[in-house]
């Protein structure tokens, strides 16, 4: 059996929770988007749209943890403009292009604020979008997916301290999105009964599946310049939820991509897009907000503060 993206990210020795990483077709066949024929492992059902089934009870949009580091997750349906067409409550997977990475380096002093609470702005500046997606990221089951296509820059020769700062980056983020679980979902409330549990690449329902023709149509609107088109089909490839760019050229193609189960946003968008949907009013309460995450502030301060690159040689870095 070919073994799927998603089972190949887990750390050795542990176990999908989710059966459709158990059994899928191989990676160049859509195996994000839909299950393999022949599976034997009962899925489970879907109801109401969402693959966590909640007592009666409870409020519409319950708080739920679904990280290991016990911070609150999203529901799916809420904020479709996000998360598409997919079900479920789970966490963000955020794929940020390069110069996300580094405008977080070099802006270290506006976004390392970290509050005893979440206070948002008025996100009129990209440095306020900036700020208040790190605050987002502190504050919730948000994970950061990167990869080797990082650490080349299209447009120019890197210098040692740049092809530094970003191996920095590349390496504690992809340490922060294992510690905070990965593609796994950690349901710790006991009232939450999962009937159907799929994993963070798995969470779009059976109905939605995107053929080569759309995909290939999304593709062809990206630019052919650089290195954005690279890393949107690797985010699209990872199962991340949203691509993070303030490039107005890829931007534009949010619509085109959203069927297929990413979105395309600006910090600003993705903040915006949250605020109306009511997923940022669950942040504001000291009372019920996760207990501060030392872990989550090594890595961001290992990743974009420059006298924690001392140690780091681009050569010792895995790609």
């Amino acid at each position: 059996m070919t073994i799927s993206r998603a089972e190949r990210d887990w750390r050795p020795g542990s176990v999908p929770a989710c059966a459709r990483c158990a059994a899928t077709s191989p990676p160049d066949q859509l195996t994000l988007f839909k299950l393999n024929s022949t599976a034997v492992v009962p899925m489970g059902e879907v109801t109401d749209g969402s693959s966590a089934l909640v007592d009666r009870a409870y409020p519409l949009w319950p708080r739920v943890e679904t990280s290991a580091c016990g911070r609150p997750g999203f529901w799916r349906p809420r904020t479709p403009a996000i998360f598409g067409p997919r079900a479920g409550v789970g966490p963000l997977l955020v794929f940020p292009d390069n110069n996300i990475l580094i405008s977080l380096h070099q802006q270290l002093d506006e976004t390392e604020a970290f509050m005893l609470r979440a206070v948002w702005s008025d996100l009129k500046s990209p440095i306020d979008a900036l700020c208040d997606l790190i605050q987002l990221w502190w504050w919730r089951d948000v994970r950061f997916r990167v990869s080797s296509l990082h650490l080349i820059d299209a447009r120019k020769q890197m210098t040692p301290e740049q092809e530094v700062a970003r191996h920095a980056a590349v390496r504690e983020l992809r340490h922060d999105f294992y510690d905070r679980g990965g593609y796994e979902l950690f349901i710790s409330d006991a009232e939450i009964v999962i009937e159907d549990r799929p994993c963070a690449l798995h969470s779009i329902p059976v109905r939605s599946l995107p053929t080569h023709e759309t995909v290939s149509a999304a593709v062809e609107r990206l630019p052919r310049q650089g290195k954005d088109k690279a890393l949107v089909l690797k985010a699209l490839e990872a199962g991340c939820h949203v691509f993070v760019t303030c490039d107005r050229k890829v931007l534009r193609c949010h619509g085109s991509f959203l069927p297929l189960g990413l979105a395309i946003l600006s910090p600003a968008q993705l903040l915006e897009e949250l605020d109306a949907s009511g997923e940022l009013d669950e942040c504001e309460n000291p009372l019920t907000a996760p207990s501060s995450d030392i872990s989550s502030l090594s890595c961001f301060y290992g990743a974009f503060a420059s006298d924690c690159f001392d140690d780091l040689h681009p050569g010792n870095e895995n790609s």
